[in-house]
């Protein structure tokens, strides 16, 4: 191990791209590149993925009780089993006033009486190929349903800590009890 990260040491410090150092390298002989004429070409750029970027709107609902809810994201999409507040993906930028209440009852079906959502805060996720805009809203939530059990449940703010969240929203959470909005 040892010696393996010495050799990429060794090859950081002298074989840079722009300047080689391949007139005073111990290792030339034994090096492709230099062999072949190919030095320019090593190391191999990479292609860069495109980013994608996703808009997410996060609702943190506060029932009478002081209890926040929160589900557990699908195992098949970026943070995959980690948990997260109420969740409206749009395919742009939104505002407080695009989600009137026939859009949240859609969304939301279990809210009985949703109020104008009321914006917090927002905060950018830099991903390797995904850019992921959170937008943070808070939303009274009076009354739900009995239909909300296998959807998300209602946690007590202070036992949010242990659950496991993105980062994103692990900061947006600790602000928020700081600030005492949840």
């Amino acid at each position: 191990a040892r010696y393996n990260q010495a050799i990429m040491n060794f090859g950081a410090l002298q074989c840079k791209p722009a300047a080689p150092g391949c007139s005073d390298c111990p290792f030339a002989i034994y090096c492709e590149a230099h062999r072949s004429g190919r030095i320019r070409d090593y190391p191999a750029k990479k292609k860069k993925l495109p980013r994608h970027e996703r808009h997410f709107n996060y609702f943190l609902m506060v029932d009478p009780d002081g209890k926040c809810a929160i589900h557990q994201r699908d195992h098949d999409d970026i943070w995959g089993g980690l948990h997260q507040l109420p969740m409206i993906e749009t395919s742009n930028k939104t505002e407080a006033a695009d989600f009137d209440d026939y859009r949240l009852k859609d969304a939301f079906p279990w809210i009985l009486h949703p109020t104008r959502p009321e914006f917090l805060a927002s905060k950018t996720a830099v991903l390797s190929h995904q850019l992921v805009h959170c937008i943070f809203y808070r939303l009274s939530c009076h009354a739900h349903s009995a239909k909300i059990k296998p959807l998300l449940s209602f946690e007590n703010t202070q036992n949010l800590v242990n659950f496991a969240f993105p980062s994103v929203l692990r900061r947006f959470i600790t602000d928020s009890l700081k600030k005492g909005l949840c």
